[in-house]
């Protein structure tokens, strides 16, 4: 897939540069991505600057007068990026080993201890790791 097919996947042309998806956006207001520049970058046949940043979120989509998913196109930009930031890498491999993005602290284990519920971990990670196995996760 490339930024012309996810144009016309997505009806990007439909684009009226109201601004609105960018009004929505936490990310804008922090200096992060601008979900209407994004949008014009594909149209154009370009990947944007900042889809890393997108919080997935959905209020651009939410928000757009046009129906337009921008935030399955910043998914789907992702998924097509060759370049994947070292800190996602790292949640990859985390989410390979245990099966969660973040380690179990004592705290959490000892409550779930006390709730009886089992430890966290193993089941999890054997259940997910033939599924990343076959999608190839995570990429090194």
């Amino acid at each position: 897939m490339d930024c012309g097919e996810i144009r016309v996947l997505l009806g990007l042309d439909r684009c009226i540069s109201c601004g609105a998806c960018t009004d929505a956006c936490p990310s804008a207001r922090h200096g992060g991505v601008i979900p209407d520049e994004a949008v014009a970058s594909v149209t154009d046949g370009e990947v944007p600057d900042r889809i890393w940043d997108c919080l997935m979120c959905h209020r651009c989509s939410m928000a757009c007068p046009q129906e337009i998913d921008v935030a399955e196109m910043m998914s789907l930009l992702r998924s097509i990026s060759e370049e994947i930031p070292e800190r996602y890498q790292r949640t990859a491999v985390q989410v390979y080993r245990t099966g969660r993005t973040f380690a179990v602290s004592k705290r959490t284990a000892s409550q779930r201890e006390s709730l009886g519920l089992s430890p966290a971990g193993e089941a999890d990670s054997d259940a997910l790791r033939p599924i990343l196995d076959r999608e190839g996760w995570p990429r090194e």
